[in-house]
This record gives C-alpha cells, sequence and structure tokens, in this order.
C-alpha cells in the first residue's frame, strides 16, 4: 500500500528535519534504501517498473521539479495511489493550490505544513539549537544573532557553529564580533552576476561568501531558492499574469520583488530550469561527498554562468 507524504514548508532546514523524522519512523531495521529523485519521469518509470516482490524503498521528491514537466493527472493519480513504496515530496515555496498536482497530491498524500518561527519562538528556537550543538546562548546573544545573520534557519545554525568554535558560551559580545550580518543581499548580487554571464564576478562573490563563514548547504539552498523563484516568475508571466498579480500570488519584499523582475528580464524558463538541475546534482555530490568547498562550487558558478 503506498504511503504518501506531502511537506509544504519555506524554512529547509524544518523540512530537512521533517524528512528525516518521517523516514526514521518507517526506517525499523536501519536498512531502508533512500533515492532522491529529480524528475515526474524518473519517479513514475521508478515507482511503476519496481519488481512485484521487492522490498518497499523511500523515494524524496522536490514538488517543484515534480511540475515542471506539467505531469498528466490521471496518469499521476494512478501512479500514486497504486505503488507500494514511501513516497515523500517536499516543497520549499508555498505552492499554488489551484494547481492539479497540488490537489492530487493533497488527496492521496499526508500533508504536513511546516511554519517558520517568529518573533519570540524563533529566540527559543536559537537558545535550544544552541543547546543541542553543545553550546549556552542567553536571550540577549540570541536576540543579536537574528539582528545580524537574518531569520533563515540555515543561516542561524551555520552561524552557531561558527560561534560554537569560538567559545560554548555565545554572548552578545562574541556575536557582534563574529557573526556575519545578514547575506541576502550577496545572494541578489550572486545571482545579479550569474544571469549576467559575469562568471569573473559571480566566482569572486561565491568564494567570498564562503570564506566569510557561509556553508555549502546554505549557498546551494539561497541559490537553489532564488532560482526557483525566477522559474515560479517566468512560468506565471507565460501564462499571461501581470507582475502585479504574480506579486500577489509571490508574497515578498517589494524591493525582493523588485530584484526578481529585474534578474527575471535575464533570465528564461529553459535557463532557470537548466540551473535548478545543476545545483540539484551540486546538492547530490556534497551529500554524497564528492565533493565540497571551493571545489563544488566553483564548477558550479562557472557551468550556470554560461547561458
Amino acid at each position: 500500500m503506498a504511503l504518501n507524504y506531502f511537506i509544504i514548508g519555506e524554512e529547509e532546514l524544518l523540512v530537512r528535519d521533517a524528512i528525516s523524522e518521517i523516514c526514521s519512523q518507517h526506517q525499523s531495521n536501519g536498512a531502508w534504501d533512500r533515492e532522491r529523485v529529480n524528475s515526474w519521469s524518473e519517479l513514475r518509470n521508478k515507482l511503476a517498473t519496481q519488481a512485484m516482490f521487492a522490498e518497499r524503498r523511500v523515494f524524496i521528491a522536490d514538488y517543484a521539479a515534480l511540475c515542471e514537466s506539467d505531469p498528466n493527472p490521471r496518469d499521476m493519480e494512478d501512479i500514486l495511489a497504486g505503488h507500494p513504496n514511501i513516497l515523500i515530496v517536499y516543497a520549499l515555496e508555498k505552492p499554488d493550490r489551484r494547481v492539479k498536482a497540488y490537489k492530487l497530491l493533497a488527496q492521496v498524500a499526508a500533508v504536513r505544513e511546516i511554519s517558520a518561527p517568529r518573533g519570540g519562538e524563533l529566540i527559543r528556537w536559537v537558545m535550544d539549537r544552541a543547546s543541542q550543538l553543545g553550546a549556552g546562548i542567553d536571550r540577549k546573544a540570541a536576540q543579536e544573532l537574528i539582528y545580524l545573520a537574518g531569520t533563515n534557519l540555515l543561516a542561524l545554525e551555520n552561524e552557531l557553529k561558527k560561534l560554537l568554535n569560538y567559545s560554548t558560551e555565545i554572548t552578545v559580545h562574541n556575536v557582534r564580533l563574529l557573526a556575519t550580518r545578514a547575506m541576502h543581499a550577496t545572494i541578489f548580487d550572486l545571482v545579479d552576476a550569474v544571469v549576467q554571464g559575469q562568471g569573473a564576478r559571480a566566482l569572486y562573490l561565491v568564494e567570498d561568501l564562503f570564506r566569510s563563514g557561509a556553508a555549502e548547504p546554505y549557498i546551494l539552498h539561497m541559490l537553489a531558492r532564488q532560482y526557483r523563484l525566477l522559474f515560479r516568475l517566468q512560468m506565471y508571466r507565460q501564462k499571461g499574469y501581470s507582475d502585479a498579480e504574480i506579486q500577489k500570488m509571490m508574497p515578498m519584499h517589494p524591493y525582493a520583488f523588485q530584484r526578481l523582475c529585474q534578474q527575471a528580464g535575464q533570465a528564461g524558463l529553459a535557463y532557470c530550469a537548466r540551473s535548478i538541475h545543476a545545483l540539484a546534482e551540486a546538492d547530490w555530490n556534497y551529500k554524497t561527498g564528492a565533493r565540497q568547498g571551493l571545489s563544488l562550487l566553483q564548477p558550479l558558478i562557472v557551468k550556470i554562468a554560461k547561458k
């Protein structure tokens, strides 16, 4: 019997934790075979051709990647309802609830929507995460870290790890001394350089980010997030929506949306899809240990900076 899960959340760290939790629930003997799939056609082929008495497997898929090929709803329904495996689909952006793929997944999967902590909850999250990592941090230091590093949980965890290397007691003084100011602006500049084909500047920016303490998963996540936003914007434009209508469907800060529209003028739909695929490959290489550090990031930037 098919076991489908649909996880929705804008914080990769929380989504990743939810995926691990689900895998642990079904991994009683510790020998489950997990596999990440990158498209609907790949997932369909793997689910439809599995041998009758083969052991259950865990498949993990990005909702945006599944929707890129606009799968046939009836085909999708038959496959998702009849496979004997465990399927975890995750969305790192709020999906359009009007599309058929979303409606179908909502029917055949257990939906879990994960809200990012805000305000006092975010401060508590920072303090709890620091404790899990083996560090102590008081409320004022946690507030200062959020002010400097922003609210992205992956970035906050990255900063906590960096601070922990300096001292197990994280103080306001240490945060002001070592924490990196929010890197979102640099990510915007990096994407600007990449979509304009400015390879040398893009390489300088990604090297600066990495040497400033941004870990590979954070850089890959922020780049992938920006390219998914560009893909959605271009897709909505192709469907005839105005930018004003799109902004309502993609709520974000007006300045961020303006920068996104500027980048979209030089980043077509096919280019965005290729870049997302390249980022998925880089993520896989990092997680399997094939490449890490600048030897992972530099070839990636060179690849996606070529039109």
